[in-house]
């Protein structure tokens, strides 16, 4: 579901109660909600901009997998995951602590959920499909429950995101609902096969917050362009990815700047930490 914020929405920066309650109600039935044209021109241009020479360096640096695609490997050929470095503009109050976000995050998470992955995602020319996955690990494997999000993610295109260039292809409808048992790599595969995906396709200054249950795959970049996608995920207080992925390195300095939601978000970074961790 697409979700367009009226004018008097975006002055005010706070949503209507009711177009909350659709939002949040909408993510908690299928797993996602696209917020259309949150973000100015002129901050995805600024990230983008700033975005390329860093991810132009990176991918120097390193080799391309070349690993078949499969359910226990789903990055696939010829798409990067890269961690962002905690520096302007990728840690615009926009970005790391936009009101409306926050506002659905408060209400799935709680008010003192944190920040923990802040990071990028992006399919290059001759990218495949990646195997049908969820992001997150179930929490008690052995039980049939269904739990509510431990976390919550949003994603940021810096670009179009179009057919033809890699768009998200996502299985909603409650696979991020299921119960823990059943959330398990080859069994996902296997019920995928018979249900019926949608891609999401965004303009840039789009942004999509999804619960990373949701079973989902990247599709092949069949364009001449790369295509970025900012991600960061929030989770509840007493869930640390630690150990999933490189704390956000953050100076002393550039915290101590940060208004109090930021801080708060980000209290369980690496505070002090090296700024940027390319792994």
């Amino acid at each position: 579901m697409k979700l367009k914020l009226s004018a008097e929405e975006l002055e005010n920066q706070s949503f209507h109660s009711n177009n909350l309650r659709a939002a949040v109600n909408e993510i908690k039935a299928n797993g996602y909600i696209v917020l259309e044209g949150l973000l100015s021109k002129e901050l995805v241009d600024e990230l983008r901009t700033s975005f390329k020479p860093i991810f132009d360096a990176y991918v120097d640096r390193i080799k391309v997998d070349t690993t078949p695609v499969n359910a226990e490997t789903p990055r696939g050929i010829n798409r990067f995951q890269m961690n962002l470095p905690f520096i302007k503009p990728f840690n615009d109050p926009q970005i790391i602590m936009n009101p409306f976000v926050m506002s659905i995050m408060d209400q799935l998470l709680g008010d003192d959920c944190t920040l923990l992955y802040f990071a990028s995602d992006t399919p290059m020319p001759g990218s495949g499909y990646q195997g049908v996955h969820s992001d997150e690990i179930p929490l008690y494997p052995e039980m049939e429950i269904i739990l509510p999000p431990a976390v919550m993610a949003l994603n940021i295109p810096l670009v179009d995101i179009t057919e033809e260039n890699g768009a998200t292809e996502i299985w909603p409808g409650g696979t991020h609902r299921i119960p823990e048992s059943m959330n398990k790599p080859r069994l996902v595969q296997e019920l995928s096969a018979s249900m019926q995906p949608e891609k999401v396709l965004m303009n840039a200054g789009d942004v999509l917050v999804r619960d990373p249950r949701m079973w989902h795959r990247g599709t092949p970049n069949g364009s001449a362009e790369w295509r970025p996608l900012m991600a960061l995920y929030y989770n509840r207080p007493w869930f640390n990815r630690d150990g999933v992925s490189p704390r956000i390195g953050i100076p002393h300095e550039t915290y101590e700047g940060l208004p109090d939601r930021a801080k708060r978000l980000l209290r369980l970074a690496d505070i002090g930490g090296s700024l940027i961790n390319m792994s």
